[in-house]
């Protein structure tokens, strides 16, 4: 099987997946909060995108990545995490 198709069913399984845990679980959970309070767990879940920046590390993935995809991805990533943050105690 050709590696793109392989990451096309992977893709398209895991979206599926997480799309029926949504709808089974957390949006009846979170539909019955205030939205303040509902959107705290959804923040928390990008404070920890700061994963994403050890794409910038030197080694971290194969030379052949184009720098200007690690750079937009890393700092991408970085700057979301920010952002949840000062949203999660703002």
């Amino acid at each position: 099987m050709e590696p793109i198709a392989l990451f096309g069913i992977q893709f398209t399984m895991s979206l599926v997946a997480y799309a029926l845990i949504a709808f089974w679980y957390v949006v009846p959970r979170l539909s019955s909060l205030p939205r303040e309070v509902a959107l705290v767990p959804l923040l928390w879940v990008h404070a920890f995108r700061i994963v994403g920046g050890t794409i910038l590390a030197p080694g971290a993935v194969d030379a052949g990545v184009p720098m200007e995809f690690r750079v937009m991805i890393g700092y991408g990533d970085l700057a979301t995490a920010a952002l949840a943050l000062l949203a999660l105690v703002a």
